[in-house]
């Protein structure tokens, strides 16, 4: 599987004595798993089309609790993402258990956008799982990122609650505020016709502090003053000369 050699997958796969779900002693990899990693497309497409192979598809390794799904997410390799969605008996939601993260939420807080559509074409995708380590939602990463794109796809699911706060009381669109992503900022806070639930842009307001917008403007500021310095870019001085 590592090299990728495809023919002599194919000669392998049709004796009646190979067992496709074997993993390694070392790190409980299974061919599929490896396959994956490696970006062999072809390959991962010949073990899906095993029937033995249908229980073992949302296996994770014993060292690092990933599934082929979650590391097909992790290596960025879009079409091995959609060969594996493509399968009804894979659970695009099973995290890794070191922050209890699933797909979408590693997807969104990276940037992946075609990865996120792929996941989010999925109707049993769960927008709203928050990952244990952080409790924050995958609109919370893409938001505190400045992931504009990911921001909307999110945006497009009516089950997406965009109200759920983090263990700080933090929401996404707070997130994004105190981030200075102004661009974010606008998306959340205007009314969003695909949401069940409407973003709460008065909370902010609410609990008596500056409104989303004027945050981010303010925040996007003070950032800059830091880079240049509170009097501005600093010239250089010449020594008097003697």
């Amino acid at each position: 599987m590592c090299a990728g050699h495809e023919e002599i997958v194919k000669l392998l796969l049709k004796r009646g004595d190979i067992n496709t779900n074997t993993p390694n002693s070392e790190l409980g990899i299974t061919p599929l798993w490896e396959a994956v990693r490696a970006g062999h497309k072809e390959i991962v497409r010949l073990l899906l089309e095993r029937e033995d192979i249908n229980i073992y598809t949302n296996t994770p390794d014993t060292k690092f609790s990933r599934t082929p799904l979650f590391v097909a997410m992790c290596t960025k390799h879009e079409e091995i993402v959609r060969l594996l969605l493509e399968r009804e008996d894979i659970n695009p939601n099973t995290p890794e258990t070191k922050s209890g993260g699933t797909p979408l939420r590693w997807a969104a807080g990276r940037g992946y956008d075609g990865i996120v559509m792929l996941l989010l074409e999925r109707e049993d995708t769960n927008p709203n799982t928050p990952d244990i380590l952080y409790g924050r939602t995958p609109l919370m990463w893409a938001a505190m990122s400045g992931h504009e794109r990911i921001v909307k796809s999110l945006l497009e699911r009516n089950d997406l609650n965009p109200n759920i706060p983090d263990p700080r009381g933090k929401t996404a669109l707070e997130l994004a505020t105190s981030q200075g992503h102004a661009g974010v900022v606008q998306l959340l806070s205007q009314p969003s016709p695909s949401l069940s639930i409407p973003i709460d842009i008065k909370r902010t307001e609410n609990l008596g502090r500056e409104t989303p917008s004027q945050e981010a403007i303010t925040e996007s500021n003070n950032k800059r003053k830091i880079h240049l310095g509170d009097d501005g870019p600093r010239k250089k001085h010449r020594a008097p000369l003697t």
